[in-house]
């Protein structure tokens, strides 16, 4: 089941589709899926997906996963 973070609270959970609002702050907001798909997270691949910390709070800085690539 994937992950998800809220863009304006940060909140983050785990959730098959996003919400119409945050569970946390109420608000309509944009969901980004912070999920792993890597095996570098941990148990990806055997069914426990995780989150990509490298993911939280990126689109908050104003960053892709492209521009976090280039490091």
């Amino acid at each position: 089941m994937p992950w998800w973070e809220c863009s304006k609270c940060f909140y983050t959970f785990q959730g098959e589709a996003v919400p119409n609002e945050c569970p946390h702050c109420k608000k309509t907001c944009t969901f980004n899926n912070v999920t792993c798909y890597v095996p570098d997270c941990g148990e990806c691949g055997s069914g426990k997906e995780h989150i990509d910390v490298r993911l939280i709070h990126m689109h908050a800085l104003g960053k892709t996963a492209k521009d976090q690539k280039k490091k």
